[in-house]
């Protein structure tokens, strides 16, 4: 049985602190791979683990 669109969801606002780990994944990502790029491949290793880190936070 399927449900009507938007039958069943509500929207709530995201959290200020939500957003904060957010930004800091995605600015790990995109130094991650900044770094890949540039031939620097131990720290682009060290930035996924800072942002697999900060995802952690998300759950």
């Amino acid at each position: 049985m399927e449900r009507a669109v938007g039958a069943g969801w509500q929207d709530q606002p995201v959290s200020l602190n939500r957003i904060a780990w957010l930004v800091t994944v995605g600015i790990c990502l995109v130094g991650a791979v900044m770094l890949f790029v540039a031939g620097y491949q131990g720290y682009g290793v060290l930035a996924l683990a800072v942002g697999a880190a900060a995802g952690g936070n998300l759950l």
